[in-house]
């Protein structure tokens, strides 16, 4: 089960998988239970590569993939999953929408979150994370209502 026990992880993978799928070496593959694993925190995490070009993304990252990882947090899903950004690294106090902690800011969680998302929406507003970053890096503005303009 994760977070307060009201969900199976099967649950999520499939969830999951609705939006990505896992990239390994040979091929896709849905994303399954054994690709969860607990945190040191005791929070429940996955980690997934996502082909850029299965996103439809352009200029930098074109060719590239993004690593994700999505932590569970102990009251999911009352509260939102943190979602990190593994590779390409980051910088946080550079890019707009992410926090300190190196976790994008993809919903405001304390006014947008609703214990009825899934890993399904969650997938959703990372790939739209994603979009915009990308947009971010090509055109220097973030496309969303609370934009920030790439430093010169």
């Amino acid at each position: 089960m994760l977070g307060n026990g009201t969900r199976t992880i099967q649950f999520e993978a499939d969830q999951i998988s609705g939006v990505f799928k896992f990239t390994k070496f040979i091929g896709e593959r849905d994303v399954d239970v054994n690709d969860f694993y607990m945190l040191d925190n005791g929070n429940i995490g996955i980690i997934i590569e996502l082909p850029v070009i299965e996103l439809q993304t352009t200029g930098r990252y074109e060719s590239r993939s993004f690593k994700i990882g999505i932590e569970y947090v102990h009251d999911y899903p009352i509260a939102a999953p943190k979602v990190f950004i593994i590779d390409p690294e980051l910088d946080p106090i550079e890019i707009p929408h992410m926090y300190v902690d190196g976790s994008i800011c993809y919903l405001k969680a304390d006014e947008d979150w609703s214990d009825d998302y899934t890993s399904y929406e969650v997938a959703q507003m990372v790939k739209s994370w994603i979009y915009a970053y990308c947009k971010w890096e090509r055109k220097g503005i973030w496309d969303w209502a609370e934009h920030q303009e790439k430093p010169q």
